[in-house]
């Protein structure tokens, strides 16, 4: 017997999140809006909910300095998608009616799209 386990179990290494989305180092668009439009993306989608992956933790999930998943966090609270509470931390702000009515104006005025 395998001492891994059962004839023909394969072992795969583990995933992480960085593994499956990321940012990526080589384009040409700055590292903090990548990783701005990656947390937006999450945060529309669902993915991402309640808080917000710390600063410390953004940058060590995507090998980056504090200071540009500090920036990407700043532009989402400038766009109100996040917002921080001092000592507990940055959370995924509730979606207002500006943003949702904005969000369903930009869809419906769409090219392509017909009523």
């Amino acid at each position: 017997m395998d001492p891994l386990g059962t004839p023909g179990n394969i072992h795969l290494p583990a995933v992480t999140y960085s593994d499956q989305v990321g940012i990526d180092h080589d384009l040409p668009t700055p590292l903090y809006l990548q990783l701005a439009a990656l947390l937006r993306e999450q945060i529309r989608d669902g993915a991402l909910t309640g808080r917000v992956p710390s600063v410390k933790t953004l940058s060590q999930q995507h090998e980056i300095s504090h200071i540009t998943a500090e920036k990407a966090l700043a532009v989402l609270k400038d766009e109100g998608v996040v917002h921080s509470v001092i000592g507990k931390g940055t959370f995924v702000a509730a979606p207002t009616r500006t943003r949702t009515a904005s969000r369903r104006a930009r869809s419906a005025t769409s090219p392509g799209r017909t009523s």
